[in-house]
């Protein structure tokens, strides 16, 4: 499984890859949508559950938690496998073999 194949909500409709990113925003700021940016860290997320995804966009560090439903892979395994790429660009690491 890749990790861009890892859905959310009932029904598994929503794309759990990449995540929705917040952050600090002034005017004229744009928002990371998508694989953009450089993965500054990964580590898991108690609440939700899930992972907690740092990304470097713009000069500004912004984060988003990935949820999916079920359990496999654990939450460790993902952090395992995004961790190997901190200080890569995003783009491109939907494709991650998680098995």
């Amino acid at each position: 499984m890749k990790l861009r194949d890892l859905r959310f909500g009932r029904g598994d409709v929503a794309a759990s890859w990449p995540p929705q990113f917040a952050g600090p925003y002034g005017r004229g700021d744009t928002f990371p949508v998508g694989e953009v940016g450089t993965l500054t860290g990964v580590e898991p997320a108690t609440s939700p559950r899930g992972v907690t995804v740092r990304i470097a966009y713009e000069g500004r560090t912004c984060s988003g938690i990935m949820t999916w439903n079920g359990e496999a892979p654990s939450v460790e395994r993902v952090v395992e496998v995004l961790g190997r790429h901190v200080g890569e660009a995003l783009r491109g690491l939907g494709d991650l073999e998680l098995d």
